[in-house]
């Protein structure tokens, strides 16, 4: 069983960065009257750097009874150092440190002379090892991600279709924190989102009575419910349209509505500031739901597709761990630029929060 090796101080060597430094090595001796490394106290002279080594109350000489040597020692990282006991002393002992990078020293140069230029001393980086700080041991804390969407029949999930404003409504009713009925009939595909990290809005608006929604519609119940709770709006002819695709801009107002920020500014040249989407825009932007395109765009009038949605949403829940190798549809491969996100929505899983 190996003692306790106890730093006081630093410990500092010398590295040539251009020379590999190889391992000291002695015999143990075959006379030797005790074994060193159950007994041997090691600390460090806080003056000199140097360890000293002590078994038994009697402080060992270096190169009399034992010699240091040490390994993995040129870059900044960890080293080990190695005492090896010799003379009266027998055994090894191995302790691993940090290495901690100290300022680097050029010796001066040797005179020049003729055409041979002048000579150098041997650059060499000094570096100090400290003691490594232990490693927590606690135990992983994991959480758990549910699937939130599910594919069709046929096993695709046709992630570049488009999704219509019932959908959508349907979609984050499972995302926004309002106590929604199930819809009265299931749309296809059926797609189910569990966290509600948004806080609710402080005051409800009285639902909207939209002249193309009925209640033998299958989203009437997550319609009302959205709209109750301020997160969905619909038109000034008092429709809410459920049959249209959803633009961009009109998914990320269902995100953001009720807990909307002022418009300052977002890197995307096609959002301005006098746009009745910009606010909400912009909180998305700041809160990192949103990204855009690689062409500085965010292209907020288009119909958003499946995939888009997707993403967004994950981008809404926080949810980017992708550790998912399973793919359960046949239409989205893996060189599909929302493969990961997919299969992060469409697979439910564990994955390490540390908290």
């Amino acid at each position: 069983m190996m003692a306790a090796i106890t730093m006081m101080g630093a410990i500092a060597y010398a590295v040539d960065n251009t020379t590999e430094q190889t391992e000291q090595t002695n015999p143990i001796s075959t006379e030797a009257q005790t074994t060193a490394p159950d007994e041997a106290d090691i600390t460090v002279d806080p003056e000199t750097g140097e360890p000293e080594i002590e078994v038994k109350g009697t402080v060992l000489v270096k190169d009399v009874d034992y010699v240091l040597s040490y390994k993995d020692n040129v870059n900044v990282g960890t080293a080990t150092v190695i005492v090896t006991f010799i003379g009266n002393y027998a055994g090894m002992k191995e302790q691993t440190f940090n290495i901690i990078p100290k300022p680097t020293t050029k010796p001066s140069s040797g005179g020049g002379g003729g055409g041979g230029g002048g000579g150098g001393g041997s650059r060499t980086t000094r570096v100090t090892l400290s003691e490594v700080t232990p490693q927590s041991t606690a135990e992983p804390i994991y959480t758990y991600h549910e699937a939130y969407i599910k594919g069709y029949d046929d096993g695709t999930f046709k992630p570049d279709a488009y999704i219509t404003r019932a959908e959508a409504a349907a979609m984050l009713s499972r995302v926004m924190p309002t106590e929604t009925p199930e819809p009265t009939a299931t749309p296809t595909p059926n797609v189910r989102l569990r966290t509600t990290p948004t806080p609710s809005p402080t005051v409800k608006p009285t639902p909207k009575a939209f002249t193309d929604v009925k209640k033998t519609d299958w989203y009437y119940s997550v319609v009302s419910a959205m709209s109750e709770h301020g997160m969905i709006d619909g038109y000034n002819d008092g429709s809410f349209k459920p049959d249209n695709n959803i633009t961009r801009a009109e998914l990320v107002t269902m995100l953001t509505r009720g807990n909307t920020e002022k418009f300052v500014g977002v890197p995307f040249n096609d959002v301005f500031s006098n746009r009745w989407y910009a606010d909400y825009i912009y909180t998305a932007y700041k809160h990192k739901y949103i990204d855009g395109y690689g062409d500085s765009t965010f292209r907020p009038e288009n119909s958003i597709t499946r995939a888009e949605t997707v993403k967004i949403i994950n981008g809404y829940l926080n949810r980017n761990d992708y550790n998912n190798e399973e793919n359960p549809f046949k239409d989205v491969s893996d060189d599909h630029w929302a493969y990961k996100e997919v299969l992060e929505a469409a697979i439910s899983h564990k994955y390490e929060s540390g908290e």
